[in-house]
């Protein structure tokens, strides 16, 4: 859409309580850009590569929250059906972005609860939130510990559901997470030296967990959308010894051997051939680590991805504007409505925030480099009249 079309619309977001004093330039700009609106914040996990910088949820308080209300979920779906019904059409729509309901949170901790103790799990909440906003979502979790017995029922409900072919359609991608930034095979790391015992100590926790992940979720391995996201530092990185592709590969082959075992104990006849689907799906590591958040550390000065990283936050510390321009920034919605503009490696706040009941509440803090500079009304303004 260009200027003209959007102005046009102007008075279209009238009597929707979620966008109480937005114009629709303003809801223009978060629609088309929307990456996230994130239903829970912190992760279990702390993984060494996090460009968010994860950390454990915050504790819930009168003042702190860490998951949206049930009350503002239900405020936004109702605020985007709402406005789909006044334009005729869906507005969001993001090309350059997958889209989640999680910023720095695994997807087996995405539920709700309601104000009578209602549990709305991922299927619920996924498909609710796609049929308002017109778009699908990415599930993605590393996995859980053995003895984290609501994890683990989670996980085996979303196996069975997923495994339907009508109901895997539902979601954009379906991602198994592995790699050799989780902090159980950094301790195996850590003390390989120093403690040989203690060192695989962690490992074998690691790879049992792992290996109970995929055991879960074998339903779904006929699946084109089902993915392995395997990731590591490149193999030439020398700063990097120990979270490198030639560790990962080691440590897939270890994994695949317990899941093996998983498989033998189970009595599961197409053992080999679940074994070489999975195998099928580790052909690409991805080693595209952003230089911000805790995966900078991994990276010499010299490194181009650390480089690239101080250009782009030199530049934009200049013209902070310019980050509404730039087609690989994505808007976030936090679970207290602000907005905000990242591309992973940069972020911004904005003076747009949803009229969300827990929109005074306070959240953990947004990473990778939030920008001292707030974009403000009248940057995107600006923005939307030059389109």
């Amino acid at each position: 859409m260009n200027s003209c079309e959007i102005n046009k619309l102007e008075g279209c977001q009238k009597g929707i309580n979620l966008f109480e004093n937005l114009s629709f330039s303003e809801i223009y700009f978060i629609s088309q850009r929307l990456a996230a609106p994130i239903l829970h914040r912190g992760c279990k996990n702390r993984c060494l590569h996090c460009y968010a910088q994860a950390m454990p949820p915050l504790k819930e308080d009168l003042d702190h929250i860490n998951k949206i209300s049930f009350n503002d979920f239900n405020l936004l779906i109702d605020g985007y059906t709402r406005l789909r019904e006044s334009i005729g059409f869906d507005i969001c729509y993001n090309p350059h972005a997958f889209h989640a309901m999680f910023y720095d949170s695994d997807s087996i901790d995405t539920f709700l609860k309601d104000n009578n103790g209602i549990i709305y799990d991922f299927c619920y909440l996924s498909e609710t939130l796609s049929k308002a906003l017109g778009v699908k979502h990415v599930f993605d979790t590393c996995g859980w510990y053995i003895n984290d017995k609501i994890s683990q029922e989670y996980a085996e409900k979303y196996a069975k559901y997923y495994s339907v072919p009508d109901n895997m359609k539902k979601i954009e991608i379906f991602n198994l997470s592995i790699n050799t930034f989780h902090p159980l095979y950094a301790k195996y790391n850590e003390y390989f030296s120093i403690n040989r015992d203690k060192a695989l100590k962690y490992k074998k926790i690691y790879i049992k967990r792992t290996a109970n992940m995929l055991y879960t979720f074998s339903t779904l391995l006929e699946h084109k959308n089902f993915r392995l996201l395997l990731r590591a530092v490149r193999n030439d990185n020398e700063k990097a010894a120990g979270y490198i592709e030639k560790d990962l590969e080691k440590l897939l082959n270890e994994i695949f051997l317990e899941l093996k075992k998983l498989y033998s104990q189970n009595q599961i006849e197409d053992a080999n051939k679940k074994i070489e689907l999975y195998r099928k799906k580790t052909v690409r590591i991805d080693t595209d680590l952003a230089g911000a958040g805790r995966a900078k550390y991994f990276f010499s000065p010299e490194d181009r991805e650390l480089i690239f990283a101080q250009e782009q936050t030199d530049m934009l510390n200049k013209n902070p504007a310019a980050a509404l321009y730039d087609k690989n920034f994505d808007t976030i919605i936090d679970i207290n409505g602000k907005v905000y503009l990242t591309n992973y490696i940069n972020t911004f706040e904005t003076e747009i925030q949803l009229n969300y009941e827990n929109k005074n509440k306070k959240t953990a803090p947004i990473h990778p480099n939030l920008n001292k500079y707030i974009i403000t009304k009248q940057d995107i303004k600006d923005y939307v009249n030059n389109l």
